[in-house]
């Protein structure tokens, strides 16, 4: 399962505990205790809290009425973390991060320490793929480049409508592939 759910879905408390984990404010309001993510940090946690909230719309319906920390529960990680299979390991401990954050954010006083280790023992367990086998040669990148230019250049253009595009796209992986050599 990797279907998120999306944030206008997620019960009323957990999107008003998000919104107020990121509010910026100044010395009078305050700041939200994750207000210093980055961008494209929020939307990872974001996704993967909806993958969350989707696993328990489905597994357990009920779960969903209750207080957001309340309901992060060992068992329901792991259950979680099997449906998540599909995912390498250190994808998988990345979830649980997120998790674990949004934990600790809704319930600064209780420990959550229990996540970190599955986090840990997760990335213990990762074994990078060798992907050399997909590696392409700058030589076959070169052919690549040059034919869609001169495809673009006898106006019928590879992989996109445009001959403008075709024949920047030919040309950058042209000089990309010359670098590599």
């Amino acid at each position: 399962m990797s279907a998120s759910a999306k944030f206008h879905t997620w019960p009323i408390p957990d999107q008003q505990l998000w919104n107020g984990f990121f509010v910026i404010g100044d010395i009078f309001v305050g700041r939200g205790v994750l207000a210093y993510w980055s961008l494209a940090s929020r939307a990872a946690a974001q996704y993967d809290y909806g993958r969350w909230i989707a696993f328990l719309a489905i597994s357990e319906p009920e779960a969903l009425t209750e207080p957001p920390d309340e309901r992060l529960t060992h068992s329901r990680l792991a259950a979680l973390c099997q449906t998540l299979d599909h995912l390498s390991a250190i994808s998988i401990a990345s979830v649980v991060r997120n998790l674990a954050a949004f934990a600790r954010a809704a319930a600064p006083t209780r420990s959550w320490e229990w996540m970190a280790e599955i986090a840990r023992r997760f990335e213990r367990d990762f074994h990078p793929r060798d992907k050399r086998p997909r590696l392409v040669s700058a030589g076959r990148l070169a052919r690549l480049g040059l034919d869609l230019m001169d495809c673009a250049l006898q106006g019928q253009p590879r992989g996109c409508t445009s001959v403008a595009l075709s024949y920047r796209d030919g040309l950058l992986i042209t000089q990309n592939s010359a670098l590599r050599t």
